[in-house]
């Protein structure tokens, strides 16, 4: 069984690289009007008075202030609305402060329902996301806007990393999320993206038109996952994964367990609504085979012999991400 095991991986290896051999180089060129193209930051916002502050002030220390903050504020009880129209007052770069107060949850996804708003109000070439209780890096937006002067790049899903890990539990949460992260710079690398993280994920505004925008995808339990999925079927926009500390970004651990668990299911779960047959079969393949080799490691204390199912996936998807990296010749660290 172990041997079928390694030489299936084996075999799905080969036929990866085969399909990325034929896939065009991303070709490094400054498209006309990205060096100096207006970026549009869009951020949802409802009862987050403890922390946005914080988020609005990593987001005025930007070394590239080329760009429009637009803050949607959804219901809010709290002094949400009250703190961002303070902060639109001493800085020198534009604001737009958008209020709504219809339910978002009778339009299906609540999150998606504020975004296209932001993206309605929004004038750049450039969507660039995150959330209220997140920081954001100082060369966040330079760092996006460089990303984006390569050819054809339509999406960039950048990465992310827990603040204040101090308990088990959100220790636990900042490697899983960096687990997450070089996972889906890994589908990414082989051609095959599965999805990204809505609180640091950026769309140029001609690739999102040309997948017809929110309206047009399919309903899903994640915003991010079904887009990353569309522009992946993509003819004319490539998606491209960065992993560096300079485009990532610091979220906020979940309290409680059946918060963390909840979080973790939902993402699971927003892979499988891509409209990219391609995406979801790779997507699920690889949970079934990190779930096998993540198993077989406890396992293996009553049976040592299982160990080799853990080494052969783990070998699999560092095989498969180098040379997925090399031979598309990707810019990441």
């Amino acid at each position: 069984m172990y041997l079928i095991f390694i030489i299936f991986l084996i075999l799905l290896l080969a036929a990866e690289i085969i399909s990325v051999i034929g896939v065009d180089k991303y070709e490094k060129f400054m498209p006309k009007g990205r060096n100096n193209a207006k970026i549009s930051i869009i951020i949802p916002a409802r009862n987050e008075e403890d922390f946005i502050a914080k988020t609005l002030e990593s987001i005025s220390n930007q070394i590239d202030d080329n760009f429009k903050l637009i803050l949607i504020v959804d219901r809010s009880e709290d002094s949400t609305l009250e703190i961002v129209e303070n902060y639109a007052e001493t800085v020198n770069f534009p604001i737009k402060i958008l209020t709504n107060w219809d339910d978002p949850a009778d339009s299906g996804n609540p999150k998606v329902f504020l975004l296209k708003k932001g993206i309605k109000a929004a004038k750049g070439s450039i969507y660039l996301f995150t959330d209220a209780d997140c920081i954001v890096p100082r060369h966040w937006v330079s760092h996006y806007r460089k990303m984006f002067s390569v050819k054809n790049t339509g999406l960039v899903i950048g990465t992310l990393k827990v603040e204040g890990a101090k308990s088990i539990l959100a220790n636990f949460q900042n490697f899983d999320h960096i687990y997450r992260c070089f996972y889906a710079a890994a589908c990414v690398g082989a051609n095959v993206a599965t999805g990204g993280f809505g609180n640091n994920l950026a769309i140029s505004r001609d690739c999102y038109e040309s997948i017809g925008g929110y309206d047009a995808l399919p309903a899903s339990v994640t915003e991010d996952g079904v887009m990353v999925s569309s522009v992946a079927k993509s003819k004319y926009y490539k998606v491209r994964s960065v992993i560096s500390l300079g485009s990532s970004v610091i979220t906020q651990p979940k309290k409680g367990l059946n918060n963390y668990l909840h979080q973790s299911l939902r993402w699971t779960e927003g892979a499988l609504y891509g409209p990219d047959f391609k995406s979801k079969f790779y997507y699920i393949f690889m949970l079934c085979a990190l779930t096998l080799a993540n198993s077989a490691i406890p396992l293996s204390f009553y049976s040592p012999s299982l160990l080799i199912i853990s080494i052969a996936g783990y070998c699999y998807l560092l095989f498969s991400t180098i040379a997925s990296g090399y031979l598309l010749k990707a810019d990441r660290n």
